[in-house]
């Protein structure tokens, strides 16, 4: 509202459900009406603190000797959150911030600050991969040209009495199945669910099967 409070409302016949639990009380239970919630911050506060303020509520308490009792208004004692309060979200700091952040001793325990470290590093593997997996495709591409050309002059000289179409054929049939597997391998070795060394495994078989191809052609050319 205008006055920077939370209000909640019953709607349906479904009440607002409170769950209030203590370490010095037993767990109590505030089905109401309406609800208000305000936060406030003195002077002599080094945190804000949180009111909750019920109204037409039932209070499930097992100390009580009915199964509930039934309040005009219920006030929660102020609530303050578990840890330090944050002056601003640790997701928009930089990395070099963030890390002076976690190093501070107020924070180290931060749940928050915690969490935006984890993903901070995640990040990082994960721009790590992708490097290493860009370099990876660029030097298998630029391998598999060298290759590719290799073998069409292999296929040249053993199909020699056949069309040029016939080599360009395979040729090309074999250049468009090493390019699918070097893209397949560079996906899998940045996509962090897979392990690194089988993505690249991907990326270089299109080049070893094409190695392969070119020392057997030449084997059979050597021969005659």
């Amino acid at each position: 509202n205008e006055q920077g409070a939370l209000l909640l409302e019953s709607r349906q016949g479904k009440p607002v459900v409170v769950t209030y639990r203590s370490p010095h009380q037993p767990q109590r239970r505030y089905e109401a009406a309406r609800a208000r919630v305000e936060f406030r911050q003195t002077a002599s506060d080094r945190v804000p603190t949180a009111l909750v303020m019920l109204e037409q509520v039932k209070v499930y308490d097992p100390r009580l000797p009915t199964q509930y009792a039934e309040r005009d208004e219920s006030a929660l004692p102020r609530m303050i959150w578990p840890e330090p309060v944050l002056s601003q979200n640790p997701a928009v700091l930089s990395s070099k911030e963030l890390m002076a952040l976690a190093d501070a001793p107020m924070f180290e325990r931060s749940r928050a600050v915690g969490a935006a470290v984890r993903m901070l590093y995640s990040e990082i593997a994960e721009l790590a991969r992708k490097i290493v997996a860009q370099l990876h495709e660029r030097a298998a591409t630029a391998v598999s040209c060298l290759l590719l050309i290799l073998l069409g002059a292999m296929l040249s000289m053993q199909l020699r009495g056949q069309m040029p179409l016939v080599v360009y054929f395979w040729s090309f049939l074999l250049a468009i199945l090493v390019i699918l597997l070097i893209h397949a391998g560079q996906n899998m070795a940045t996509n962090t669910r897979f392990p690194l060394y089988a993505g690249l495994g991907v990326l270089w078989i299109g080049n070893v099967m094409l190695a392969t191809i070119v020392g057997w052609f030449y084997c059979r050319l050597a021969r005659h």
